[in-house]
């Protein structure tokens, strides 16, 4: 093989290489980190999930270990429930500790009184994991990075 030939594939192989740190760095450097280490406190919401804030409202992350589905609940400025509106929508990037990651698309439910995202993941025992989601509201994206660990909530 030539020479040229060999450093060019070996600049393509450390280029590649590269890639595979930067996206996903890039892709998580995004919005707030929640979690135990992440943040001085964790705010809870009255589901039991992870809540950050956004405009006025507040956005609860929860996850049913279970089955893998995960749940985006629309809270108002004082942690409780309100509807979520039809127009909303989600996509998440989620990472499992020994896989590359996945995208999933949150779809809008109603259920009795309260109406919330759901992705259903289809991962059994679920575990812990680092999503990115990707939160459209009022024709905006807000982008929230969440680690969930199961050991720290493991009653979902």
């Amino acid at each position: 093989m030539e020479l040229k030939t060999m450093v060019e594939r070996s600049l393509k192989l450390i280029f590649i290489s590269i890639l595979t740190w930067i996206i996903p760095a890039t892709i998580f450097a995004h919005g707030p980190l929640m979690g135990k280490g992440f943040q001085e406190e964790e705010k809870k919401g009255p589901n039991g999930g992870q809540v950050v804030e956004f405009d006025k409202n507040h956005l609860e992350f929860l996850v049913d270990h279970k089955d893998g589905g995960i749940f985006l609940f629309l809270l108002d400025e004082k942690r409780k429930n309100i509807q979520m509106p039809k127009t909303y929508s989600a996509l998440m990037f989620l990472r499992l500790a020994d896989s590359k990651g996945e995208w999933f698309k949150f779809n809008y439910v109603e259920k009795n009184t309260v109406s919330y995202l759901k992705s259903e993941t289809g991962i059994n025992d679920i575990g812990s994991f680092s999503a990115l989601v990707g939160f459209k509201h009022n024709n905006q994206t807000r982008n929230f990075n969440f680690k969930w660990s199961s050991d720290e909530h493991t009653n979902h």
